[in-house]
């Protein structure tokens, strides 16, 4: 981690998001997050709303700007300075959340 920190002053215009340990993210300043990546996507397909699942530092992009009428953010593993509203505690639980989710009300 030392080596990536003593490194970025040289790469001009890059900025270091934290993933899961030990990646790290070098990312450029200014450029797109995920966040910006789903709402291009969700305009591509035309859709209204969407649901996002994430478990890393990166995600917090999306986790802090859910909006409940379009976005339903949902953090993968308790964290408790995560954005997320809501959260599951492991991966195996993201299919029991989507098929409820996919019930057709009533």
């Amino acid at each position: 981690m030392k080596a990536v920190h003593d490194t970025l002053p040289r790469l001009r215009g890059a900025r270091i998001r934290m993933g899961h340990e030990p990646s790290v993210h070098l990312v450029p300043a200014g450029g797109p997050n995920k966040y910006e990546a789903l709402v291009r996507m969700r305009d591509q397909l035309g859709c209204e709303a969407c649901v996002y699942m994430g478990d890393d530092e990166t995600d917090e992009d999306v986790f802090e700007r859910s909006d409940p009428q379009r976005l339903l953010a949902i953090r993968i593993g308790r964290s408790l300075s995560s954005r997320a509203e809501y959260y599951v505690r492991r991966e195996r639980e993201i299919d029991r959340v989507l098929a409820l989710l996919a019930r057709e009300p009533g």
